[in-house]
């Protein structure tokens, strides 16, 4: 069931700063919510009332309350002028809203003032922080040559450092603590304040506690935002501040267009997709001709009132002679970019290019054309209003168009992937640095063998895949593509040439053929990975692996919390990842390995390791091997100490597997890769090789012997593992130094930045295609 959320603001505000407020809201991310919103019309503008009143003209779930009261609120370029009447009256205004949150049973209240500007995640993530009660923090300059501060403090009306109550300060003591509060608030996270407003998540719990805005009549300080945060904290709800997406405040109107430069950095990527998928549609539809269908996918829905008569008259006139002169063509529109964009004004340019390849009379002919349409917004939707022709394109990749800056086509990226099970592909493109985002055209797509998808392969000038499974030949398709493969893991278990028992080994010379850049950890992994691939040395690069990074950046409890709805407060986390034993390609099967429970131990009782579990506060989390996932997830006996995470979940959320992997405390596995990339975090791992000497029999391990290979204890029955799992737990120092050598030999590099190693590889690849 979606979480229901009211956004409510008293408003007496600018018209100009009211539409930017406004417009942030319209872009906010309210993906699995049921949004509404509550606004209080105290404003003296008319033409502030008429934007409000637009907005809830194009929002079936916005109610607007009108204010009778008629007070003036004056604010300058210098500050903002507040007296006590106006601090009340916005505390009444508030605490209408609390009520009407309360009356129609909301889940969370998020109270915003009418001059912030969002960032378009603001409200996932502070959902995402599961706290009673969290601002959105904003910096503000208060006085034109203050310096920008929190809208959130420590102590009293505005204290903003931390200290113990007697304790005296220095001057310099007091400078270097509110510095260090500041630059606390700096870093992206979740932090406990004494203080906030503003900007502020309330969920039902709180509300119904009682939090309100009224005066605290024995507290002298100033503003109705204090009075609520005392009041919180007497009902016992801590207050916190989440930093992932500073806010801008607009508090002078000369920021406007600051907050405009702001909002456009952040909604540029979503306006481009959506106002780019209009484009080519449209564009396709009426571009596309076959003289003996006709039009047979028009469609003008995505032009303006004004220019869809203009296209429809244009297309009759010229019906009659395209089909005297047996014209088949087929438009295709890629490379939209915005130019330029108001939203103020709401109207903007959008660049593209137009391809026409098609048959006139029995010639065949091909043309490209640098394009370009004005966009503008009609209630709540943009519309294509014009086209024009900005220059016919001879040389693809470099020209100087008439409008005097340079043309120069987006090379195209194609990142495969085939599940979110650790995928490096959607470690680039999660984690893409910006000005590669905005030089090529980079486009994440999942492995799916039909036309369409090898279509998309065969036009892009890079294909990055992650296990040799390019699966065209790229010697007849584009000689000059240039294919990376990040492949997906270090290997412990042998493959290709040395596996035992791989039946086409034939191909796979084949396979690696096609590939110019293999993503590698080291030295070491080189030497590996060539025993099963047989491939020229020199194609390695070593940049890590990129979904190594999500282990340094991602939240992984929060993500898992939220994703599963596991409460894992108090809990340690044990992440269960076997490798895969049967596979459908070859009818293979490694190994012996039984599913009779989830561990494949002789003797083994759910009861009495669920029991373990709960009375040591402990999660296991099971993900199992996507090739296998189907066929055994029967066999696992799932209760509320006992997760399975499954494809489908991740899928789902658009979460790839190795961004909660740091949520673990703790690694059980047998051969899997997965422990390797764990060595990183320097944390516990338990081996269960419960059928090893079948394993190495049936498939084999290239490195070996496998107790030297693997850190940590080994274990082949439950009170064994139980025992383990304890003590691994508790101390820190057991098989840390083993861990510690074996990570110094699989990572060449130990950071987050393997991201960026890798695409840098790729952009000097592909300038030397």
């Amino acid at each position: 069931m979606k979480k229901r959320v009211l956004i409510g603001s008293p408003i007496h505000q600018k018209a100009s700063i009211l539409q930017l407020f406004l417009t942030s809201l319209e872009y906010i991310n309210t993906e699995g919510l049921e949004v509404h919103y509550l606004f209080v019309d105290d404003n003296e503008s008319q033409d502030a009332k008429k934007i409000l009143s637009d907005f809830m003209r194009r929002k079936n779930t916005a109610y607007i309350l009108n204010s009778t009261d008629t007070q003036s609120y004056i604010c300058d370029e210098s500050t903002h002028y507040w007296n006590e009447n106006l601090v009340w009256k916005v505390a009444h205004f508030k605490n209408v809203i609390i009520q009407f949150a309360l009356d129609k049973k909301f889940d969370y209240l998020f109270l915003i003032d009418s001059d912030i500007v969002l960032h378009p995640e603001t409200l996932q993530k502070l959902i995402e922080a599961e706290k009673d009660i969290v601002s959105n923090i904003f910096w503000t300059r208060w006085e034109p040559n203050f310096p920008e501060l929190p809208q959130v403090w420590v102590f009293d009306q505005y204290g903003q450092y931390y200290y113990k109550r007697g304790e005296r300060l220095t001057e310099e003591q007091i400078r270097e603590r509110h510095q260090q509060f500041l630059e606390m608030l700096r870093k992206p996270g979740i932090y406990e304040v004494g203080g906030l407003g503003a900007c502020t998540l309330i969920s039902r719990r709180a509300l119904q506690a009682g939090v309100n805005f009224n005066e605290i009549k024995n507290v002298s300080f100033w503003g109705e935002d204090r009075h609520f945060c005392i009041r919180a904290q007497a009902l016992g709800f801590d207050l916190f501040v989440d930093t992932h997406y500073p806010a801008f405040h607009i508090y002078r109107e000369s920021d406007c267009e600051k907050a405009q430069e702001f909002m456009m950095r952040n909604i540029k990527e979503k306006m481009e997709k959506e106002l780019f998928c209009k484009i080519k549609f449209a564009f396709e539809s009426i571009g596309s001709f076959d003289y003996e269908k006709g039009y047979e996918d028009l469609s003008t829905a995505y032009f303006s009132n004004q220019m869809r008569q203009r296209v429809l008259d244009e297309i009759q006139s010229q019906l009659e002679d395209n089909v005297r002169r047996k014209l088949r063509v087929k438009a295709n529109v890629y490379g939209c970019q915005v130019k330029e964009i108001s939203l103020k004004a709401q109207k903007g340019i959008i660049t593209f290019m137009l391809e026409n390849n098609g048959v006139e009379g029995g010639s065949t002919f091909s043309e490209t054309f640098l394009c370009e349409s004005e966009v503008i917004k009609e209630g709540n939707e943009w519309f294509i209003h014009s086209l024009s022709v900005v220059d016919k394109i001879e040389d693809m990749d470099y020209k100087i168009g008439h409008t005097g800056y340079v043309v120069r086509r987006r090379k195209n990226i194609s990142l495969v992937y085939t599940n979110l099970s650790g995928m490096n592909t959607v470690a680039l493109h999660k984690l893409i640095p910006e000005n590669i985002r905005t030089e090529f055209n980079v486009q994440l797509i999942k492995q799916n063998l039909s036309a369409e998808y090898f279509k998309q392969l065969i036009d892009s000038d890079a294909v990055v895949v992650t296990e040799g499974n390019y699966l065209l030949n790229k010697k007849e398709i584009n000689k000059s593509q240039l294919v990376v493969d990040t492949w997906h893991g270090f290997p412990l278990k042998a493959m290709g040439f040395v596996d035992k028992g791989e039946k086409y080994k034939d191909r796979i010379n084949k396979v690696w053929e096609n590939v110019d850049i293999i993503a590698s950890y080291s030295k070491l992994f080189n030497c590996v990975m060539n025993q099963c691939i047989n491939t020229d040395p020199s194609k390695y690069i070593i940049t890590g692996s990129p979904r190594n990074d999500f282990l340094y950046l991602s939240d992984g409890r929060e993500i898992l919390s939220r994703m599963t709805g596991i409460n894992l407060e108090g809990k340690r986390i044990l992440l269960y990842m076997p490798t895969y034993r049967s596979s459908p390609r070859g009818n293979r099967r490694d190994g012996n390995r039984k599913w009779g429970n989830i561990f494949g131990m002789g003797l083994f009782n759910y009861s009495s390791f669920t029991q373990f579990l709960q009375e040591n506060d402990l999660v296991l989390l099971v993900k199992l091997h996507p090739a296998e996932e189907a066929e055994v997830i029967g066999d696992v006996q799932e209760n509320e100490n006992i997760f399975v995470l499954r494809g489908g979940m991740l899928e789902e959320n658009h979460v790839d597997l190795y961004e909660i992997v740091n949520a673990a405390d703790l690694l059980i596995t047998d051969y899997s890769s997965i422990y390797f990339d764990y060595l990183l975090l320097n944390r516990p791992i338990i081996f269960t090789p419960i059928d090893l000497a079948e394993y190495e029999n049936t498939r084999g391990l290239l490195l070996g012997p496998y107790e030297r290979w693997t850190p940590g204890p080994k274990v082949l029955d439950q009170a064994c593992l139980e025992k383990e799992i304890l003590k691994s737990l508790a101390d820190q120092k057991y098989y840390e130094a083993e861990r510690e050598h074996l990570s110094d030999l699989v990572h060449f590099y130990k950071d987050s930045k393997s991201t960026e190693r890798l695409w840098e590889a790729i952009i000097e690849g592909l300038s030397l295609m």
